[in-house]
């Protein structure tokens, strides 16, 4: 039941193809730009700040003068960091490390994108459907204080969840090959475990032990900003 909208969603998408032809001679798109991710509900409680990330994505047009493209699109948003000067014993010695742990999250996601046939000059509204995964991973790197030359780094955790959502969103013409694009939209993560940073936790040895583990639904609202390259 959790899928049952994604799929009903692509059905119509294509019967909808099947009958609507427009002027559109759009083939591929290449696209860029900043995400502002929200998240909401469990995860908006542990995670409680909005983030800003990196997105880009490519969509190809699925028929000629179909207003119907498919593609894969990548995210990525740090939801978590902190940075300190830890002291390890190691091998009977005692060191000092500038050591940063970070939480992170990165989306891939397949999509299906649907432009109406609707005239509004230079402005393309189109809506589109997400089905994909987030890998939440917890990452530190440490760099021994008396030889900056002598670094460490290792991913310590990490998680895949599978998530999939709906956004809409206008391109605005800027010349034949180049449109301003924003768009935003709903993305449901089903339960996955991750780490979140813990404020309040004063005691800690490691840089990793300021994180705690949780585990919940991974909803985010993401609102984007970028360029789309036609070719």
């Amino acid at each position: 039941m959790k899928y049952s909208f994604c799929f009903k969603f692509f059905i119509v998408l294509f019967l909808l193809t099947g009958n609507i032809s427009t002027a559109q001679n759009k083939v591929n798109f290449f696209e860029g730009g900043i995400s502002y991710l929200i998240p909401i509900g469990s995860f908006g409680q542990h995670i409680n700040s909005n983030h800003l990330g990196l997105e880009m994505a490519y969509l190809r047009q699925v028929g000629y003068e179909r207003p119907l493209f498919w593609g894969v699109s990548m995210y990525f948003t740090n939801i978590g960091s902190f940075n300190a000067i830890t002291t390890e014993v190691i091998d009977f010695g005692i060191y000092d490390f500038n050591s940063t742990t970070k939480s992170n999250l990165i989306g891939l996601d397949g999509k299906f994108r649907y432009y109406p046939d609707l005239n509004l000059g230079k402005v393309e509204w189109y809506i589109e459907a997400v089905l994909g995964f987030k890998w939440l991973f917890i990452y530190t790197s440490k760099t021994f204080i008396d030889s900056h030359d002598s670094s460490s780094s290792h991913i310590d955790k990490g998680e895949i969840g599978l998530n999939y959502g709906v956004n809409t969103g206008f391109q605005y013409k800027i010349n034949d090959n180049m449109y301003l694009n924003l768009k935003g939209g709903y993305y449901q993560g089903l339960s996955t475990p991750y780490f979140a940073y813990n404020n309040d936790r004063t005691n800690f040895y490691t840089t990793l032990d300021k994180f705690d583990l949780k585990q919940s639904t991974t909803d985010l609202i993401h609102i984007d900003l970028g360029i789309t390259y036609r070719f």
